[in-house]
């Protein structure tokens, strides 16, 4: 089975930077050593829409813009616990 571009980003970013922030320059340079070639354009483009997800947070201005992917913290964000039998949910505070 092939995967997307977009799967494979999103893959490659989980574990190439994971919890640091990158620049889209960044994944561009280090994803075409691993994957081949791939156009600036296109790197940002995936990351706005990560972004748009909430997969990604996102700081600085559009020339000095930096991401970082906060998927797996959301996951593991609520923590499992059971009362009485019944599963119960807790935020965790960073």
């Amino acid at each position: 089975m092939s995967l997307t571009i977009n799967e494979r980003l999103e893959l490659f970013l989980k574990y190439e930077y994971p919890r640091v922030w990158f620049s889209s320059q960044d994944v561009q340079q280090h994803y075409e050593r691993i994957y081949g070639a791939i156009k600036q354009s296109t790197v940002s483009t995936y990351l706005s829409r990560m972004f748009r997800k909430n997969l990604l947070e996102r700081r600085g201005n559009r020339t000095q813009r930096e991401y970082r992917y906060i998927a797996d913290e959301q996951e593991s964000s609520y923590k499992m616990e059971e009362i009485s039998g019944e599963p119960v949910y807790h935020r965790i505070q960073y």
